[in-house]
């Protein structure tokens, strides 16, 4: 996988952070709420592009995602990412 690869899976998240993760996307199941995982653990070269991209403000080492301990959703409306 590249360095600049976005991660969805919540396998690469931290241990008590990926248990939180599965609890909240059961949660949501129960609730009839569809979410899609959008980014779980990110490397520092792809948090340095989506810096320079405008699509974080966190630099390389200055997100939890850089630590497994953060991930991302969006949840879907017809199977398509909410707006």
């Amino acid at each position: 996988m590249s360095k600049l690869t976005q991660d969805r899976d919540i396998g690469s998240l931290h241990p008590k952070v990926r248990q939180l993760a599965e609890r909240f996307i059961e949660a949501c199941s129960a609730e009839d709420i569809e979410i899609l995982v959008t980014e779980t653990a990110c490397s520092n070269v792809r948090q340095r592009w989506l810096a320079f991209t405008g699509k974080s403000r966190a630099g390389s080492g200055g997100s939890y995602h850089n630590y497994g301990m953060a991930f991302d959703f969006v949840p879907l409306v017809d199977g398509q990412p909410a707006r």
